[in-house]
């Protein structure tokens, strides 16, 4: 992967004009590139940029939307700037959604005393992370470490020792994405071409993605508009879980609590004899055993604890009533079913037994 090398390449070329063309001028020229392993169209639409003069109290800021054709892993031109006053400039880039939310943002101090190329990086690593911490002055984060701001290209050395010296050190989490290492010892994530299908993009974390916005836990993009995000919380009983999964369970009454369609009651004269929500109350009248096998839980008394590897079900008398109480101990028998495990049954109560050396309980 040559990506690094052909990034820093550019950055020194960029550079050599600038200092080319500087001679006899007024004004310096400041070139702000952004460099981001989120997605571009996909993740962020827009990049905004705040410049302003450390001391001074006045900034301004310059905003451009992303393109398909921007290569915003490699890096991506954001401002080019004539600045007439020489000195330490606050650099402060954000990466924003189609619906106006801050996704990241990095802060850099760069001096400005001739003509200057900066690449502000913003890494996936750093959503989450909060800085300072330890250092008082590590007030922003790169790779997922708080650094000083004047961690930047221009001064490399003011970031410490890195994550990465090298591509092969930034292994990533899914198949579909690469690892490159930046010039400040950050890893960034990009996609492997050909490994997603053609309508899917890779998320470095989570793997070849669908159409759509990532949404945070217990939201949903339910409208499947760009424009306002994900706009529904997904923990009521209209959309509890997922986009349209109502909670109303059959012949009962349902709660969706934190995403999970919670049984609250059965109506008359049904039971939920299986456990199971998502069905509902699905007997009529009592719960019995059906062919013997009863699937729905015991009481703690006949609740067996069993090894890895084997699977407890519990038997019921073929016509038995199973009353959901400890009385019923007196009606089924419990076998423990697996490799180290055979069934016994020892009426009034129930019980199972172990193989020699092997522990059920």
């Amino acid at each position: 992967m040559t990506l690094g090398r052909t990034a820093r390449a550019a950055h020194l070329a960029i550079l050599a004009l600038l200092l080319a063309g500087s001679c006899g001028s007024a004004s310096r020229t400041l070139l702000v590139d952004v460099r981001t392993d989120l997605v571009p169209t996909i993740e962020f639409a827009s990049v905004r940029l705040e410049i302003r003069r450390e001391g001074d109290a006045a900034s301004r800021s310059v905003e451009r939307d992303v393109e398909d054709a921007d290569d915003f892993l490699a890096g991506a031109r954001v401002a080019e700037l004539q600045l007439d006053e020489p000195g330490a400039y606050s650099l402060t880039a954000q990466l924003l959604a189609a619906d106006g939310r801050r996704l990241a943002v990095r802060r850099a101090v760069v001096d400005v005393d001739a003509d200057v190329a900066v690449t502000l990086l913003l890494t996936r690593s750093c959503i989450g992370v909060v800085c300072p911490s330890g250092d008082p002055l590590a007030t922003e984060c790169v790779g997922g470490r708080c650094v000083r701001p004047r961690c930047t290209d221009v001064s490399p050395d003011a970031c410490g020792a890195g994550e990465c010296t090298s591509d092969a050190e930034c292994v990533p989490a899914q198949a579909c994405a690469v690892g490159v290492c930046d010039g400040v010892g950050a890893c960034v994530f990009g996609e492997h071409s050909g490994v997603c299908a053609d309508e899917e993009w890779c998320h470095p974390d989570l793997g070849c993605m669908g159409a759509g916005p990532i949404c945070a836990a217990g939201y949903g993009d339910c409208d499947g508009s760009d424009l306002n995000g994900c706009e529904t919380p997904l923990d009521t009983d209209v959309d509890c879980g997922r986009c349209g999964a109502a909670c109303a369970p059959a012949n009962g009454t349902g709660e969706c609590q934190g995403g999970d369609c919670v049984l609250l009651a059965c109506d008359a004269g049904t039971n939920d004899c299986d456990g199971i929500a998502s069905n509902g109350c699905e007997t009529t009248g009592d719960c019995t055993c059906d062919a013997a096998m009863c699937t729905f839980m015991c009481s703690v008394a006949c609740t067996a604890h069993c090894p890895a590897g084997s699977s407890c079900t519990l038997v019921c008398t073929p016509g038995q009533a199973c009353s959901m109480t400890a009385d019923m101990n007196a009606q089924v028998s419990l076998r423990c079913g697996g490799t180290n495990s055979s069934s016994f049954c020892g009426a009034p109560t129930c019980r199972y037994q172990c193989d020699v050396g092997c522990n059920c309980s």
